[in-house]
């Protein structure tokens, strides 16, 4: 039981904006700014580009559970050690620490 709350300890302290953010365009149109209830988080040209940055905090997060799921899975499942889900669970936390600012 020890080592299964080891594999679900997440780290919750982060050091970006944190979410929910919102895009909204500004400028007759011409610019999209992200922000949150406190504070514009990026201005941005393509309204594209704003949608994406909107939703990383949501993306974050969600990467972050499914590592978490994954591990678990691969602790219950040792048969399943060493192959693609064990692949994918390094590039999900590759990811994250990149997202964080972390070295990998």
């Amino acid at each position: 039981m020890a080592r299964e709350r080891e594999i679900m300890t997440v780290e919750t302290k982060t050091k970006h904006t944190p979410g929910p953010w919102k895009a909204a365009s500004v400028e007759d149109n011409r610019m999209t700014c992200v922000y949150t209830e406190e504070t514009n988080v990026a201005l941005l040209v393509h309204h594209n580009d704003a949608r994406l940055i909107a939703s990383a905090s949501e993306l974050l997060e969600a990467l972050k559970n499914l590592c978490i799921e994954m591990s678990f899975m691969l602790h219950k499942h040792p048969s399943r050690k060493g192959g693609l889900y064990e692949r994918r669970l390094k590039e999900g936390k590759q990811a994250i620490s990149k997202a964080e600012g972390k070295s990998c």
